[in-house]
């Protein structure tokens, strides 16, 4: 029972880092971009898929740069991580505990994750 409860501790932890860390790099990004561009008109382009970065080094790259979209698209990014760090560290907890029927439904949602993470059309 100790151990159930130390692993939710680590997720609880986890989730609270990675949405906190998500939504302050959206945030800075967002005040940037609105203190650079704020007094323009609004641009429909930036709502399309096609004009933003797809290639995690390139975000990356951009993020480091201090670019506010390249921060924003890593705040999103980040999200994206801690949902899928959440999700592996129950597949390893179910594990242990031997709880083999979770473990496949976590795997299962796992994979989906990381497909849909590095399958890009």
């Amino acid at each position: 029972m100790l151990y159930n409860k130390q692993m939710e501790n680590i997720i609880g932890w986890i989730l609270i880092v990675g949405t906190f860390l998500s939504a302050l790099l959206v945030m800075i990004g967002g005040s940037i971009y609105l203190w650079q561009h704020g007094s323009e008109n609004f641009h429909v382009e930036l709502l399309q898929a096609n004009s933003y970065q797809l290639n995690i080094s390139d975000i990356l790259r951009g993020a480091f740069s201090l670019s506010p979209v390249g921060l924003i698209e890593l705040g999103l990014i980040s999200l994206i991580v801690t949902q899928i760090s959440r999700v592996a560290l129950l597949v390893g907890f179910y594990a242990i505990i031997k709880d083999y029927w979770f473990t496949a439904i976590s795997l299962f949602i796992l994979f989906v994750l990381l497909y849909s993470f590095f399958w890009q059309n």
